[in-house]
């Protein structure tokens, strides 16, 4: 009987009711509060877990790109690509997107080439929103892409390294103030000339824009699971993307991983926020939902507009904001907490 009031009197020196999570957990004298260190308490100890504990906030898995099971090429070969869409919108007001800064080996996209690249993910995506794709539901609240000259920057770039493989980790991290970056590719064989028209560039981009979206064939979207490789096309109509940027090289020595000794172009394409978890539906179904407040403005089933980041109201919503944010859980790159930190404390975090 003795042993036994021990282990209740134990449990309630650990334990005591505090917010935000109704409970505080003491070890050692110290008072913890980091939602991952009560999970692994929790976890080691269920017997101490109080009914209300919803759990630690789930860590982001995710990398700044997708890297899907290589394939062999053949003639064309795909890998993940994200979406782009119409022309900007920025106070309200559409402009044409602009040329970008190319990178050397990479080739410069006339406006003409952007605009077609934006049209044709943002038709892609409302195809979606429509609920026009065959076994898919419509998506509700779609965001239309607009085009961003830094991602795509960075995009030609990578292009121009002319190797059929992923960028590192973080390599697009902080860009346009994304914590996470979708980086799709595709590669195929050329003539030497085979890029030297705004109307070839078209045709490149097209046929992989397709290729990409057609994937949709292979993606269960009650169970999010992939047949085969399907990862170009979720990332082609992930809801809360925002912007594109994709750059194109032509490699006259052809591309490493994919074919070399003959002319070949690999298009690299890449979406800010890229959010292309295999843990998350690729968008959002439910009726009545209002279009975010970053496009707060739906037109022809997809939302637009160029408003504000974060929540529509700016507060926090836990009283130990300020304490992780010490700890370095507001730090846009390299951190795993900083999605769940974007609910729970934007105003701490400046996000908003």
């Amino acid at each position: 009987m003795r042993i036994l009031w021990q282990l209740v009197f134990s449990q309630l020196l650990l334990i005591a009711p505090v917010a935000p999570y109704g409970f505080t957990l003491w070890v050692n004298g110290k008072r913890v509060t980091d939602p991952a260190q009560l999970e692994k308490f929790f976890k080691r100890y269920p017997q101490f877990k109080p009914p209300n504990w919803a759990g630690a906030a789930p860590p982001v898995t995710s990398t700044s790109s997708y890297k899907p099971v290589s394939q062999k090429p053949q003639g064309s070969s795909p890998s993940p690509a994200q979406p782009n869409t119409n022309a900007n919108s920025q106070n309200g007001k559409e402009t044409q997107p602009q040329p970008s800064s190319t990178a050397q080996g990479a080739i410069s996209l006339s406006a003409n080439v952007i605009k077609f690249a934006l049209e044709e993910h943002n038709n892609y995506r409302k195809k979606v929103a429509k609920g026009q794709v065959p076994k898919m539901p419509a998506a509700t609240v779609m965001n239309e892409l607009t085009w961003s000259n830094e991602i795509a920057s960075k995009a030609s770039a990578w292009a121009a390294k002319c190797s059929m493989n992923h960028s590192p980790s973080g390599y697009y991290c902080g860009l346009e103030g994304y914590d996470n970056i979708g980086e799709n590719l595709a590669a195929s064989t050329t003539s030497a000339d085979g890029l030297s028209t705004d109307e070839q560039l078209k045709n490149a981009f097209q046929n992989a824009f397709k290729r990409w979206f057609d994937e949709y064939t292979y993606y269960n979207f009650s169970t999010r699971a992939c047949s085969k490789v399907c990862g170009h096309f979720t990332q082609m109509i992930k809801d809360s993307s925002e912007k594109l940027g994709c750059g194109i090289a032509l490699c006259k020595n052809g591309i490493t991983q994919f074919i070399l000794g003959r002319p070949a172009y690999i298009i690299v394409c890449n979406y800010g926020p890229g959010n292309n978890f295999s843990n998350k539906p690729a968008y959002e179904t439910a009726n009545g939902k209002e279009c975010p407040q970053v496009r707060p403005v739906r037109k022809d089933y997809l939302c637009t507009g160029n408003g504000k980041k974060g929540p529509k109201n700016c507060v926090d919503n836990n009283s130990y904001c300020s304490v992780w944010k010490r700890e370095g859980k507001c730090e846009l790159c390299n951190n795993p907490y900083y999605n769940w930190m974007v609910g729970e404390c934007p105003r701490t975090c400046g996000i908003c």
